[in-house]
């Protein structure tokens, strides 16, 4: 397994939509407006937070098929996964259904709240289809088809952003752009599906109570991360939005979103080790060091840059009102990046170690006093408050993840870990 071809595929497999949803936020953002642009990217959230109720069966998944061969092995880990999400899926997209109006109510803003209740209508109703895409790509990347689940994401990334941009054209409103996006989830579910009938991979779907068990071994306490830390990075937006500035949402989450797209090189490198780490750590040693001169040629080569033209990104992308507070945003965001995308690394070696029990421990000693940081910079100083907030709480889980991974390296932490196998 070459780490830097299947970088390379991993970077241009989200790379490509990036590079499409740049122009086509920017032009998106014109079109709705300044306060149904900001609620898009609050559903757009809903959507990325969903991803906590596949339990952490996804990255179990993963793991799971990656140590085995056996073909009725594979049945097992993948339909049991597969009939496990889709019953949770339902019963979720059921709940945030009935509750749609609450929600929206929850959300105060000036837009219509009967569209926007049926927007979250629209966002719950695509919740199983998320979660089954969510396992059947885990096991492909547990075979390491990395050609083909990077084509997917290419694929679905551009649906993702042209399919809502195209309905808008035909009506400029949030219902018609949460319609495109449930569209694009649907297509991106279709085509999960036929990757995976395509490659024989788990061709029966086989319920396997015992493996069930030994995936929650793994992923019951990745579950934890899976809830808190997707908590920890969308409820600045929930906190701006119940703050009464659902006018000035948007002016945190357009450069969020900017920055939570610039996480795709990190993550594709980190994606690779991970499959590697479970195998061996000792036989990639050469291959971290190199991950981590990577890293720092992309914080020079283009985080440097970004921060200080700032103010001409926000202009060109999203036009003259997102001048000023939120390319001030962008600025704190881009310092939070570079820890944020650096603490990917022993996360990773951590949780490749199975030890999933001790980030999920860091991650609830974490949310409590972030959210609390997070309550108290937003009243203060709004929409930046926001953005030091997150870049508080990033350097600070850099910091732990680091000192934690060094201590199990040194035996300061074995008898967890083997409680923890």
């Amino acid at each position: 397994m070459n780490i830097l071809k299947n970088t390379g595929l991993n970077v241009l497999g989200v790379l490509i939509p990036a590079l499409v949803a740049f122009p086509v936020l920017g032009i998106m953002a014109r079109r709705l407006g300044i306060e149904s642009f900001g609620l898009y990217t609050i559903v757009l959230g809903l959507v990325g937070y969903a991803s906590i109720f596949d339990l952490g069966l996804a990255r179990s998944v993963i793991r799971a098929v990656a140590l085995n061969d056996e073909e009725l092995v594979i049945e097992k880990i993948v339909g049991t996964a597969l009939i496990f999400v889709t019953v949770v899926g339902v019963v979720i997209s059921l709940l945030i259904y009935i509750n749609s109006n609450y929600l929206s109510n929850l959300l105060a803003s000036n837009i219509d709240s009967a569209e926007l209740s049926l927007s979250i209508k629209i966002v719950a109703l695509c919740i199983p289809l998320f979660l089954c895409t969510q396992v059947w790509l885990a096991a492909l990347e547990g075979k390491a088809f990395f050609i083909d689940i990077n084509l997917h994401r290419a694929i679905s990334g551009m649906s993702l952003v042209l399919l809502p941009y195209l309905l808008i054209c035909i009506k400029p409103t949030l219902g018609y752009a949460v319609l495109g996006l449930a569209i694009a989830r649907l297509l991106s579910a279709v085509y999960a599906y036929c990757l995976m009938r395509k490659k024989s991979l788990a061709s029966k779907i086989i319920w396997d109570k015992n493996t069930l068990i030994d995936l929650f071994k793994f992923g019951g306490w990745l579950t934890v991360s899976n809830i808190v830390s997707p908590l920890m990075t969308y409820m600045d937006r929930f906190f701006l939005a119940g703050y009464g500035m659902a006018s000035k949402v948007a002016f945190y989450t357009a450069p969020s979103e900017l920055v939570t797209r610039l996480l795709i090189f990190p993550i594709a490198i980190t994606r690779v080790l991970f499959l590697k780490l479970c195998r061996d750590e000792e036989s990639i040693k050469n291959e971290l060091k190199l991950s981590y001169l990577l890293f720092l040629l992309f914080m020079c080569a283009v985080v440097a840059p970004m921060y200080f033209y700032a103010e001409k990104i926000m202009l060109l992308w999203m036009g003259p009102a997102y001048v000023g507070e939120a390319s001030d945003v962008l600025k704190v965001l881009l310092i939070g990046f570079i820890f944020n995308a650096f603490a990917q690394l022993p996360f990773t070696q951590i949780q490749a170690l199975g030890a999933s029990k001790i980030t999920a421990i860091i991650h609830l000693i974490e949310v409590l006093p972030y959210l609390g940081l997070l309550w108290f910079l937003v009243g203060k100083f709004g929409v930046l408050g926001a953005a030091f907030a997150w870049t508080s709480r990033v350097f600070l889980d850099f910091i732990v993840l680091m000192v934690t991974y060094k201590n199990m390296k040194k035996g300061a932490t074995i008898t967890m870990v083997q409680d923890i196998k």
